[in-house]
């Protein structure tokens, strides 16, 4: 649960939140969930929690739509957060490996991300 718990601490909590962080209106949040070019998660009492490292600048990082739609949804929330958090020897840019979100934060192509998803 501490691993959850953790997650929980580096997401913004609750629709509302996110829509004032993002600066735009809660329908556009609930366009962006249903359209899954966010990610959220339930947390702990039913909240939805959208982790912060999707993030940039205020705004969601380029390429996650894509990654975000071919994502399982069933996957669970800690598997995403490993996921997108962990150098991957997959992603190497000038002899360093990177994170998914240091990948799109780079500019690198989101279709290569596509093929090394998480499973289950």
């Amino acid at each position: 649960m501490a691993a959850f718990a953790d997650l929980m601490a580096r997401s913004i909590r609750g629709d509302a939140a996110l829509a004032k962080f993002l600066g735009v209106n809660r329908s556009r949040v609930s366009q962006r969930i249903s359209e899954r070019s966010l990610y959220s998660f339930a947390g702990i009492g039913g909240d939805r929690f959208y982790p912060k490292w999707q993030f940039a600048d205020r705004k969601p990082l380029p390429g996650l739509r894509a990654v975000f739609a071919a994502l399982a949804p069933k996957i669970h929330p800690l598997v995403v957060d490993h996921w997108v958090c962990t150098p991957s020897a997959d992603l190497v840019v000038d002899g360093e490996n990177l994170t998914p979100i240091l990948w799109l934060q780079t500019g690198g192509d989101p279709d290569r991300l596509l093929e090394l998803l998480p499973e289950s």
